[in-house]
């Protein structure tokens, strides 16, 4: 696992645990203040085959206070062709609980495909059932399924479908699984089955790890930022978002596209926010923490875009990086659409 994987990864987790609806925002990723100097931004065009990216320079200020004077903002072109790389399921479950819905998918940068599956309630006022199935792609991550199969105590092994696996429980706090089961649904193919507020969980577990089957299916990612390959996309409460975070020239920045706009926290700095036009389409910039913008590029679309920086980014550079964020025109989320 690289670096950067692991700040987006955990970046994801831990902003999904602060804000509502639950996984709907990321943390922000800090880097060093900067000097006034050029950054290069890609902006992007869609097309049926491949998305057209025009390279924009623009001066990134490093006050803290809001950007209400004038940008020293230089503007360049030039077109370079680029996509963003489909990922396959690899494997899926055949069988679930009555009632369980999949909500949430996290494709790693070559590290792990996560899928949640939600139920309803056992009753008010308790958390939902979950299911969790990650499919372990990185050699060291491959190597401590294995080896936690091989070394786990006797009275925790199961064969699941003729290969060995190990349950083992974790009831530390309320938001851990009260169950989990390591396998291999297939040969060289590493798997970790969890569930959450479920009850019957050996059973439950292990008829869902013998369900598992290869799955071809192929998801486009909904939209990249500086080429990155990681994303999320799960279910809200106004329908779906998908996030994804990544760099240009050394800068963080997280976005995220769905049928509503991504809560933003407002400063004492700015009330309202501010009207701007950004992929030839009116928008909103919001100084909120670090700076922030969001585009609807259709009536039931939303981009938001968002600096992770210690500074305040000004209203053009939000701008030219919601130009640079490669949207697919039509997101391949119909798991997600209830």
């Amino acid at each position: 696992m690289t670096d950067t994987e692991s700040l987006i990864r955990d970046a994801l987790r831990l902003r999904a645990d602060q804000a509502p609806p639950e996984g709907a925002v990321l943390a922000a990723l800090r880097r060093p203040k900067r000097s006034r100097k050029p950054v290069f931004l890609a902006v992007t065009a869609a097309t049926a085959a491949a998305v057209a990216i025009v390279t924009t320079m623009i001066g990134r200020p490093v006050a803290e206070s809001p950007p209400g004077g004038h940008s020293t903002t230089v503007l360049t072109t030039a077109t370079t062709p680029t996509t963003v790389t489909p990922i396959g399921l690899g494997h899926s479950p055949t069988w679930l609980p009555d009632g369980f819905v999949e909500t949430k998918r996290w494709f790693g940068d070559d590290v792990s495909v996560q899928r949640d599956w939600t139920g309803r309630p056992a009753s008010t006022g308790l958390p939902p059932p979950r299911v969790q199935l990650v499919i372990k792609h990185a050699e060291a991550q491959e190597r401590d399924v294995e080896q936690r199969i091989a070394t786990g105590p006797a009275v925790d092994r199961v064969m699941v479908n003729d290969a060995p696996g190990l349950f083992s429980n974790d009831t530390s706090g309320p938001n851990e699984s009260n169950g989990t089961l390591s396998f291999t649904p297939a040969p060289g193919v590493y798997a970790v089955l969890s569930v959450y507020a479920t009850l019957d969980v050996r059973t439950t577990l292990w008829r869902i790890a013998i369900s598992v089957r290869p799955d071809p299916t192929v998801v486009r990612p909904p939209l990249s930022v500086g080429g990155s390959a990681p994303y999320l996309v799960e279910v809200t409460d106004e329908g779906w978002m998908a996030q994804a975070m990544g760099q240009i020239d050394g800068a963080g920045y997280v976005a995220a596209l769905g049928t509503a706009p991504r809560r933003q926290s407002k400063t004492g700095f700015q009330e309202q926010p501010r009207a701007v036009t950004a992929r030839g389409l009116p928008a909103e910039y919001l100084v909120s923490s670090h700076g922030s913008l969001t585009v609807r590029l259709s009536p039931d679309l939303y981009l938001t875009v968002e600096a992770l920086d210690q500074g305040v980014a000004s209203a053009e550079e939000m701008i030219a990086v919601a130009e640079a964020v490669v949207v697919d025109p039509d997101p391949d989320v119909a798991w997600a659409v209830r």
